[in-house]
């Protein structure tokens, strides 16, 4: 619960930071390329680390699962659509106030278990967004470790409410992985 509390700040946060004519407000996803022209951007790096109840094969089948982000990110992330499979595959998340992010899978390294995606469509303070998700053994094997990186550039003055927002998504998804566990 506390976690989705902090995400709720966040996402006020947001919304204060980004003034009431915001895209991320608007139904129609902005494309981030088109929006930064214009802004001074600051690069931005969130990286999140969190050792999980499974093994790391578990765990990559869920990280390698890209198109389940709506269970594992829920209830921010109300659904999750794909077109196509493996490299290339973009997911199209519908947030649960409606918004969409669009993000396209630019590598699936099954070997090093190592996902990244980049967003396409999104919020406008994200600019230029890649994530990195690297799934790691822990010596016994019953645990693992989840590492996340999330790097993108945010206008000057925004960059505090970029990373907010997507430590917050981080927070959630290890949050909701760790109760999944604890269930079993």
């Amino acid at each position: 619960m506390k976690v989705i509390t902090y995400l709720s700040l966040v996402f006020a946060t947001l919304m204060t930071a980004c003034g009431p004519a915001s895209s991320h407000e608007s139904e129609t996803p902005v494309a981030i390329e088109e929006e930064a022209s214009t802004t001074e951007l600051i690069a931005v790096t969130v990286h999140t680390v969190d050792t999980v109840a499974y093994t790391a094969q578990q765990s990559w089948e869920i990280v390698a699962d890209y198109n389940a982000l709506d269970k594992w990110l829920s209830p921010a992330v109300a659904s999750s659509s794909m077109v196509g499979e493996g490299l290339g595959a973009v997911r199209t998340l519908t947030l649960d106030d409606g918004n969409q992010v669009v993000e396209e899978l630019i590598t699936l390294d099954e070997e090093h278990m190592t996902i990244q995606y980049k967003m396409t469509q999104g919020n406008p303070i994200l600019v230029g967004y890649v994530g990195t998700m690297k799934v790691v053994t822990v010596d016994d094997d019953s645990h693992s470790v989840i590492d996340w990186t999330s790097a993108f550039e945010s206008p000057v003055g925004q960059d505090s409410a970029g990373y907010a927002l997507i430590k917050g998504v981080h927070l959630l998804m290890f949050d909701n992985l760790d109760k999944e566990a604890a269930s079993e």
